[in-house]
């Protein structure tokens, strides 16, 4: 379960009815003794089931596989097949790797009445959760454990709303507090202090992962990279932590070399996992081995992309066909193969339509193809969307200027002014734009040391935005020297008001 997963949302709307747990009288029956040395490791294990998150629970799965070893009593084999449970939802909900769920799922469904239900709800969770009532079979739960019970009602919320089977037993306060509770309230999860989660939960890596996504999006990075390292110490197969430090890597440090590494680690835990393959694309193109990312993109493309997750607003599926097709169009284009390129963008637009990376992409084509019209609706619609694309204004500029001679003084439909001058705007609009991106990263280098970032990082990162910087300004002022070349040749009366606003912002570039 991803921090924004839906469930947590319905869970924490309903937690006064949910958090009530069904509570049956026990039976009491009489049992062997177990030797010593067993019930010690029973002992130890039952210790690390109290503590309710993933590395405790698989912790308690080898210890109670140990005693079992060593004294098969039923009892201890119920109590290893419920960590074995518990490990496995969870390590669904965290998307990570799970080999062993067909199996266990075989093996609750040939268990008692109480097995079979874990089994079924496994079952129902590993298929994604999809809408509709469980068939289960009653009792529902044993009374061993009220908080317990109470987590597994709320996983089944949407699916058994069962709520006359409640009894009005409720967990005590201080069980609310525990990674079971947390685990379903993001809203509490994130509000405790960071070092005092360290110290009241060392061991609980989804909390840890969690909060990383929280400092991630707070730019609190130095946090979000040791919670996610956090995560993976403890759960080296988390591929959730490791695509996210692999993310911070390549979206902020601009580090490719160790993004690379993390997603390389990800990929060899689980070799379907979208993201890291996404991401190792990603990088591959930019080391310019376009070939390799496309490779790579084929292999994801064709692999599973549903994993019940939102990604920017749209189902994961969706989100990575249409990133996945427009970087291999992009990986063309850059390869020399226009075809290939639009190909891939069309199917690209077709799963994010309101992409402006995507329309962008589309615009270029159409235009290196001389097809005008469709290329100046794609870059109206990037420009319209708010997106920050010099290029796809200044692409506007040069093809009004080429419809000034089919339409004269009169606008293109939809417009109301001529060609002319339209022309004469995105040309000036581009011009202001390309001096507002390097002011941007001119800005973002004199604030780096305000980062939340190691010194040694920061240092780094300036390096690389330094050398940035000096690229945008370099191509900034050949490409304004273009236009100021069209509009000088320009017949409209106003020409000389924009050569000066563009000669202006030339100076500007030049001098900082």
């Amino acid at each position: 379960m991803s921090c924004s997963k839906a469930l947590i949302q319905i869970c924490l709307l309903c937690s006064v009815l949910v958090l009530m747990a069904c509570k049956p009288k026990p039976v009491t029956v009489a049992t062997p003794a177990i030797r010593p040395e067993v019930a010690e490791i029973v002992a130890q294990a039952n210790a690390r089931m109290r503590e309710s998150h993933l590395y405790a629970w698989k912790q308690a799965e080898s210890l109670y596989q140990k005693a079992y070893a060593l004294a098969p009593a039923k009892e201890i084999q119920s109590d290893l097949m419920l960590a074995r449970f518990l490990t496995l939802v969870r390590q669904i909900d965290e998307d990570i790797p799970c080999p062993e769920a067909e199996t266990l799922i075989r093996e609750l469904g040939t268990g008692d009445a109480y097995q079979r239900n874990l089994g079924i709800m496994a079952e129902w969770i590993l298929n994604g959760r999809k809408v509709g009532q469980l068939k289960l079979n009653a009792p529902i739960f044993r009374g061993q454990d009220p908080a317990l019970e109470s987590y597994i009602n709320l996983l089944l919320f949407e699916a058994t709303p069962r709520f006359d089977a409640f009894s009005s037993q409720s967990p005590q306060p201080t069980a609310q507090e525990s990674p079971l509770f947390l685990y379903l309230n993001t809203a509490k999860l994130t509000s405790i202090d960071s070092a005092e989660f360290e110290r009241r939960y060392p061991q609980f890596a989804e909390g840890y992962a969690c909060l990383a996504d929280h400092y991630y999006q707070k730019k609190q990075y130095r946090k979000a990279l040791s919670f996610y390292e956090k995560a993976v110490d403890l759960i080296p197969e988390y591929i959730n932590a490791l695509v996210g430090l692999g993310n911070l890597n390549f979206y902020i440090l601009e580090d490719y070399a160790r993004a690379m590494r993390y997603y390389d680690t990800a990929i060899k835990r689980d070799t379907s996992s979208a993201a890291a393959l996404f991401g190792k694309s990603l990088v591959l193109q930019q080391l310019e081995e376009y070939s390799e990312s496309n490779a790579l993109l084929d292999r994801m493309l064709s692999g599973r992309l549903a994993r019940h997750r939102w990604i920017e607003g749209v189902p994961d599926a969706q989100y990575y066909q249409g990133e996945g097709h427009y970087l291999k169009a992009y990986n063309h284009y850059l390869m020399n193969d226009p075809v290939k390129a639009r190909e891939y963008v069309d199917i690209a637009a077709k799963f994010l339509p309101d992409a402006a990376e995507i329309r962008y992409l589309s615009g270029l084509l159409y235009y290196e193809s001389k097809n005008m019209e469709p290329a100046r609706r794609d870059f109206l619609h990037v420009t319209q969307m708010g997106n920050y694309n010099c290029n796809a204004q200044m692409n506007l500029g040069f093809i009004y200027e080429q419809f000034k001679e089919t339409y004269g003084t009169q606008p293109l439909p939809g417009d109301k002014e001529p060609a002319a001058k339209k022309s004469l705007q995105y040309f000036v609009a581009a011009a202001g734009c390309m001096e507002a991106v390097s002011g941007s990263l001119s800005y973002q280098i004199k604030n780096l040391n305000t980062l939340d970032l190691d010194p040694k990082e920061i240092a780094a990162l300036k390096v690389r935005l330094e050398q940035k910087l000096t690229d945008v300004r370099s191509s900034s002022a050949t490409n304004i020297g273009k236009i100021t070349s069209r509009v000088s040749a320009s017949s409209e009366p106003e020409k000389d008001v924009f050569l000066k606003h563009l000669q202006d912002i030339l100076t500007r570039l030049r001098s900082t």
